[in-house]
């Protein structure tokens, strides 16, 4: 059922249930209308929700067509995979510009403004001018370009695949939509690129890419699927470096090696396995190692649940002192005090 169609079906349906709802206790008629009410809004909610998953499965199937026509054409034709820019990452930083100024400037000329007034505005200030010195620098370029020679990107130029740790496609979902980038691990982007003034300046707090070896690449707003760009982009790193690992950026260095280790050893077992070629000695010695890497996972899984527990503690107690505050002073006013 179209969107539209549920929509107003909702409403109907709400609507019905309110007249039941009032009309209850002098109308046996009610009943009627509260159930019809009722069952309006669930079918509703469930022909939205066949909807949804409907349009799930034909944009996974668009995702899975067009993943296979870019890796035919890039990795069979030697095509470049080029994916175009979008004007909204200029825009949004021109527009956190100006609002910084005119924070800053409303700061300046109010007799006492307040202090978060002082304290957003050189931010968004600072912000706005590092976000469109980097927008504007790669204004008219692609975002970037894929091949079998690496990543090319606007701000560090050809990054070689054997440089690449790892690739990762974060997605961030907030009010119904969602945002893509391609993460990529280079723990030694400051050695192999150029260095725009952008990343110096980044650099002096301990920020940035090249301070933190994560170059992010937004996807959200692409001419490609970002499921389709990334599955691209590690076929080609897969074939440049024979690496095949998966990489969490969340996680810490020696978990994702633990995890690279352990995808290589269930490999390199399943080859042995199939061939029947592995000696005794030398799983023994994979299983072992496999054993390390699992307990390094467990503990890193222990520290970060502990984290999490001392986290909520803490601000639960914030909440519970403000709370206790906030009774004291009402007690307090009644009180006359």
């Amino acid at each position: 059922m179209p969107q539209i169609i549920n929509l107003f079906a909702l409403i109907g349906g709400v609507i019905a249930t309110g007249i039941g709802l009032a009309r209850l206790r002098h109308d046996p008629l009610a009943l009627l209308w509260l159930a019809g009410g009722v069952a309006v809004v669930v079918l509703s909610y469930l022909g939205d929700k066949r909807r949804v998953q409907r349009k799930h499965a034909r944009d996974q199937r668009r995702v899975t067509q067009r993943t296979a026509e870019l890796a035919r054409a890039s990795l069979t034709y030697g095509r470049p995979l080029t994916v175009p820019a979008s004007i909204n990452a200029l825009a949004l930083s021109l527009l956190m510009l100006l609002l910084g100024m005119a924070v800053v400037y409303f700061a300046i000329v109010d007799a006492d403004p307040p202090w978060l007034m002082w304290l957003a505005g050189p931010f968004l200030l600072a912000s706005g001018m590092l976000l469109s010195a980097r927008a504007a620098s790669s204004l008219g370029k692609p975002v970037m370009v894929l091949s079998a020679r690496g990543v090319e990107l606007p701000l560090y130029g050809l990054i070689p695949w054997p440089e690449v740790e790892g690739l990762h496609l974060q997605r961030v979902a907030s009010r119904g939509h969602e945002r893509f980038a391609l993460l990529l691990r280079v723990p030694r982007l400051a050695d192999i690129t150029p260095a725009h003034w952008t990343d110096r300046a980044m650099a002096l707090v301990r920020l940035g890419p090249r301070v933190k070896g994560v170059v992010p690449i937004p996807l959200s707003r692409t001419s490609e699927p970002p499921e389709a760009i990334y599955s691209v982009a590690r076929q080609f790193w897969t074939k440049a470096t024979s690496r095949e690992h998966d990489w969490w950026p969340d996680a810490s260095p020696e978990v994702n090696a633990a995890l690279g280790r352990l995808n290589h050893a269930n490999s390199a077992w399943e080859s042995a396995h199939a061939s029947e070629l592995m000696e005794p000695e030398h799983l023994a010695r994979a299983m072992a190692q496999a054993e390390k890497d699992m307990e390094i996972i467990r503990r890193d899984l222990e520290r970060k649940a502990s984290r999490l527990r001392r986290t909520t503690t803490i601000v639960l107690a914030i909440a519970a002192v403000a709370i206790a505050l906030r009774m004291l002073g009402l007690w307090l006013k009644v009180r006359g005090f």
